[in-house]
């Protein structure tokens, strides 16, 4: 048996359910209207993804690019059918280089023939002529000095004196008697700013080609002593720069 409350019919007149249904309808209207907006947004979105995606992986090549050997010449449209590299030979290649021949020559050597035909043929290998080859090579000989330090005194005023050899390094004697040519401090100085090697590479570098033994921390002051000697120049060259009435920087990054 059905209740009273849920048997009662509510009675709504009709101008308020014409209006009620009016509303309805905006109120769809508007939903239609939203979600349209919606779709719009959301498809941008993915275009906005898309975009943001293309532009990190385009700066992504541009900041690997700067890296390689022919980053900064790179027209990023490598032709289909590019043409080999180097000149063309014939007669516009141009004069063919040849290397300096060296003026002074501290070792001569000779290449013989061998005893044995490459055919297996013992038979007599006769020598025709002698032509000349040249070779530069690397010095992988160290030089090892030592310096007679004189001591004395001045017979006026009994001041301590100490001689000094123009290939000194140092007046240093005793623990730290052991020094670094001035050659071989520069080289190391070129090695590390310029090369730009660590000193640990330059230890392994010394070891190779000379076949001496050098800390890093030997390396490291070597720097130091030869900073110091540069200071006098580096005020200079600073107190120019001060004075000069128009200075401009060279980013290009081009070694001429």
């Amino acid at each position: 048996m059905m209740s009273r409350e849920t048997s009662e019919i509510v009675m709504v007149p009709l101008a308020e359910w014409t209006g009620l249904k009016a509303e309805l309808g905006q109120v769809r209207l508007e939903f239609q209207n939203l979600q349209s907006k919606y779709d719009q947004v959301n498809s941008k979105h993915d275009k906005l993804l898309l975009k943001n995606s293309d532009l990190r992986k385009r700066l992504l090549d541009q900041s690997q690019d700067q890296h390689r050997q022919a980053g900064p010449f790179s027209r990023n449209k490598p032709k289909a059918d590019p043409k080999p590299p180097g000149r063309k030979s014939g007669k516009k290649y141009g004069k063919h280089h040849c290397g300096t021949v060296p003026e002074r020559i501290d070792e001569v050597l000779t290449a013989p023939l061998s005893d044995r035909c490459p055919s297996g043929q013992n038979g007599n290998i006769i020598t025709e002529k002698v032509s000349p080859q040249y070779q530069v090579e690397l010095p992988t000989k160290m030089v090892h000095r030592r310096f007679e330090v004189e001591h004395g005194c001045c017979g006026q005023c009994g001041k301590r004196l100490q001689g000094h050899h123009e290939l000194q390094t140092s007046d240093a004697l005793g623990v730290a008697g052991v020094t670094l040519g001035s050659r071989l401090q520069a080289g190391i100085a070129l090695l590390n700013k310029e090369v730009g090697l660590p000193h640990g590479k330059i230890q392994r570098a010394l070891q190779i080609l000379l076949g001496h033994r050098l800390s890093r921390s030997a390396s490291c002051r070597s720097m130091f002593r030869t900073a110091a000697l540069g200071v006098a120049a580096f005020q200079e060259a600073t107190q120019a720069l001060a004075k000069a009435e128009v200075i401009h920087l060279d980013e290009t990054g081009c070694a001429g």
